[in-house]
């Protein structure tokens, strides 16, 4: 009865050995080896919620322990995934100021995957693309470059954006062909709408009797010889 008690207590601590502790021994080589390992829930029943980093996404998630038989990939919190993988923080989060989200350089990181990534250049205000390996990141690392501009680019940029667009040549050729089939569009619908009331008042409207008619109405019945 005893065991049977102690067992989740044990199935517990056999998981924060698994999952917490020193960094491996080996550098940025062995860390990088124990950020690519998958998710690994383990032999036991236990219900563990934990973090691991998925190397392919390049980002902290959750997933369920089991108690042991666990990989170096396994953390009690996201915040210590992060710190030991590098995973690139988002928009908001207490961990990343504005300044490093859009001002900080490009970090590969010790990796050796190669995903997409983007990185906001102040000085040029647009975002241009980088390899990120997979982990040791940090904020200024977006997924794609309409996230990025959205993250850091001024709002009155946009708009200069807008007018440098519609100042080309061919911009404004095709924003004027847009407007003139757009107008002839309108002109025409409201000119069958015009036709149809046309048509449905002449037919609601009793005809006034012509002059033939008042003629023969005057005309007397000749008297009988």
């Amino acid at each position: 009865m005893a065991a049977g008690r102690l067992l989740p207590v044990l199935l517990l601590l056999a998981g924060g050995a698994a999952g917490t502790g020193p960094d491996p021994p080996g550098g940025p080589a062995a860390l990088a080896a124990r950020c690519r390992l998958p998710a690994l829930t383990g032999r036991c029943r236990a219900s563990i919620p934990r973090w691991f980093f998925n190397a392919s996404s390049g980002s902290c998630e959750s997933f369920v322990f089991g108690g042991c038989g666990g990989n170096g990939n396994n953390f009690g919190s996201e915040r210590e995934c992060r710190e030991s993988c590098g995973a690139p923080s988002d928009l908001g989060s207490a961990n990343s100021s504005l300044a490093e989200l859009c001002s900080a350089p490009p970090v590969p990181g010790p990796c050796r995957a190669a995903f997409p990534r983007w990185f906001y250049v102040p000085a040029e205000k647009s975002c241009r693309e980088f390899t990120y390996g997979g982990c040791r990141g940090n904020a200024n690392n977006h997924r794609d470059r309409s996230e990025c501009l959205r993250r850091c680019r001024p709002r009155d940029d946009l708009g200069e954006e807008l007018r440098r667009f519609f100042s080309s040549k061919g911009a404004f050729w095709g924003a004027l062909l847009l407007l003139g089939g757009s107008l002839a569009a309108g002109l025409g619908l409201a000119r069958g709408r015009y036709r149809g009331r046309c048509r449905c008042r002449c037919r609601e409207e009793p005809r006034a009797p012509g002059a033939a008619e008042d003629r023969e109405r005057l005309v007397k019945e000749p008297s009988p010889a």
